[in-house]
């Protein structure tokens, strides 16, 4: 049932602000080959900029929010979502409403695990900041 809130309450908020389809080339891109590329201090790919929706830190846990932006495009085709707490360290892409990534997104919110809720709470908080700038 959570996993069914943060999808449904991600759709609205991605669709009002989105323009084409998250792809599964970006999706793939954000959650599996941009980690490596920080890593390797190379930062986003060519094509793409971040753009910071805000951040929260709750002791160990942090979240990062930020809108990917496709050249020559104003609105985001996805939101990063980056989550650090301890060693884990993850990147997850929340698609546009109209993607075909959904059913990935959704089984990508396990990293969560029991923190879920505590996810789910500030991951809508910071883009309900953004969307009211």
């Amino acid at each position: 049932m959570k996993k069914l809130i943060v999808a449904l309450l991600s759709v609205i908020i991605v669709n009002c602000y989105a323009q084409k389809p998250t792809t599964s080339e970006e999706y793939t891109y954000f959650t599996k080959g941009y980690k490596s590329q920080v890593e390797a201090g190379i930062g986003v790919k060519a094509g793409y900029k971040l753009v910071d929706f805000g951040q929260h830190h709750d002791g160990s846990k942090t979240l990062n929010l930020s809108g990917v932006i496709r050249d020559g495009e104003t609105k985001p085709c996805g939101l990063l979502l980056e989550y650090k707490n301890g060693k884990d360290h993850v990147y997850l892409l929340c698609p546009t409403s109209d993607s075909d990534q959904w059913d990935n997104y959704a089984g990508s919110l396990k990293v969560f695990g029991p923190e879920l809720g505590w996810a789910d709470y500030y991951i809508h908080k910071l883009m309900m900041s953004y969307v009211v700038r």
